[in-house]
């Protein structure tokens, strides 16, 4: 998937808290390093956190998504499910 580096950063999401990433066959865990707070992310939660990189936008990750899956069309509405429960966590946040 190309990076598309939008010039709007308000668009892209980023981590909002330090945490280390153990991926793993079934995803992810995340531990938070200022109070080791561990969070347990499946494959697909893994690879929405890990696209929190302050360059994908919610389209640009279920871009992604679609492609390693060979999905025919983008599944926003899911990415965003995602999204929101990684923000309600307070582990990601708008660029």
């Amino acid at each position: 998937m190309k990076n598309v580096g939008y010039q709007n950063a308000s668009l892209c999401w980023q981590a909002a808290r330090e945490c280390s990433v153990e991926t793993n066959s079934k995803g992810a865990i995340l531990t938070e390093r200022a109070c080791g707070t561990r969070h347990y992310l499946n494959a697909t939660a893994a690879i929405v956190y890990l696209l929190c990189d302050k360059c994908h936008s919610t389209e640009d990750i279920a871009g992604f998504i679609a492609e390693q899956f060979s999905l025919e069309n983008l599944p926003i509405d899911d990415v965003q499910g995602a999204l929101d429960q990684l923000q309600a966590k307070g582990l990601i946040q708008r660029g």
